[in-house]
This record gives C-alpha cells, sequence and structure tokens, in this order.
C-alpha cells in the first residue's frame, strides 16, 4: 500500500478478483442441481412448490439461519419455511408468513422459482424442522396463534393433526388455507404485520 492514501492499482485488481471469485462461489448452484434447474425454469414460485420432481429440502438451522424476508433469525424450527431455488439456493424463512409474504413481492430481493417447504407442526421441534412441500401441507390460521411473525400460520403434514392441534388450543374459527390460497391472500394484503 502506498502512503499516498490508497492501495496501489495491482492490488486493487486483485482484490476485485477475489471478490469476483469468492461471489462466483457463493452464488454457483450445488452440485447434481443442472438436471432439476433446467425443469424449473420459467414456473412462478408457487407454481413450482408442487412439482413432485424438484430437490429435497434443506437442514433448517435454529439461531444460525437468517430469514431473507425479515432478517430475523430462525428461533423455533416449528414455524419454519423453506424454499429451494432452481439453481440449488436453500432460503430458510423463520415463519411461513414471512415465505408468503416473500413471494407475493411484499420486500426483499425478488426470488427465483423454485420449490416451497413448510415445517410440519407436529413431527418438528423448536430444533428441528420435518419440512413437508407447500401444496401437501395443512395449512391452518388463527389470530391468536403465536407464529414467530405474528401472521398467525401453522402447518401439518396431516388433516388429523391439524384438526387436534386446533381443538386442544381451543382455536374457534381457526381456518383452513391452501398453500395457493395463502399467497392469493398475501398478494392483497400482507400476513407479516408491518414491518
Amino acid at each position: 500500500m502506498s502512503r499516498g492514501g490508497g492501495a496501489d492499482p495491482e492490488r486493487r485488481r486483485l482484490l476485485r478478483r477475489l471478490a469476483a471469485v469468492a461471489l462466483a462461489t457463493l452464488l454457483a448452484p450445488l452440485p447434481g442441481s443442472l438436471a432439476w434447474a433446467r425443469r424449473a425454469s420459467g414456473a412462478a414460485p408457487e407454481e413450482a412448490a408442487s412439482r413432485a420432481d424438484g430437490p429435497a429440502p434443506g437442514p433448517v438451522r435454529v439461531g444460525v439461519e437468517r430469514c431473507p424476508y425479515c432478517s430475523m433469525s430462525v428461533i423455533d424450527a416449528r414455524f419454519a419455511a423453506q424454499q429451494v431455488t432452481g439453481g440449488g439456493r436453500v432460503h430458510v424463512y423463520d415463519a411461513i408468513e414471512c415465505l408468503v409474504d416473500h413471494l407475493a413481492g411484499h420486500g426483499g430481493p425478488p426470488l427465483a422459482s423454485g420449490w416451497c417447504f413448510v415445517a410440519d407442526f407436529a413431527g418438528s421441534t423448536r430444533e428441528q424442522a420435518r419440512l413437508v412441500g407447500v401444496h401437501e401441507a395443512q395449512l391452518r390460521h388463527h389470530p391468536r396463534l403465536r407464529t414467530p411473525m405474528g401472521g398467525g400460520l401453522v402447518a401439518f403434514a396431516s388433516e388429523d393433526d391439524a384438526d387436534a392441534f386446533v381443538a386442544e388450543r381451543g382455536l374457534r374459527g381457526a381456518e383452513a388455507w391452501s398453500w395457493d390460497e395463502l399467497v392469493a391472500r398475501s398478494r392483497e394484503r400482507p400476513w407479516v404485520p408491518a414491518r
């Protein structure tokens, strides 16, 4: 570094190259992802979620993952959601409502098409999520249900588990929603209270 107040031109070029290599490595798809990435191209995020030929969900690391929509850490895996893009990137959300609102365009960087998953509340613990595809999930909403972002959304792998959850907690008037209904509703009004 020269004493004149800046790095010499060669050092700046080297640093720019290193930054470009680091960025390319970070954005590179996961090995083996190209075949299903080609199949996913051109589909809207919520449409791609229903495809059976997609990838398996990735892990949810509680206390490590940071939600790309609200920037909060995942604190309870039972409410987590995830999107795996056609390029193999895994986005972990701290709440179902964050994923839905992100797909609806209410904030965060634009999402590429991919496959979406939600935690099965009955099959998950606070530390470990058992993820199911959004179109197979039984989704419930109740305004009194405390979720990480306050939207009151929870998912289950089975209808029986969803009904038992609602009955055990006395959530009279709990609503059952399909994934497509959640996304459509979010386009009208976000699930996550004003940030």
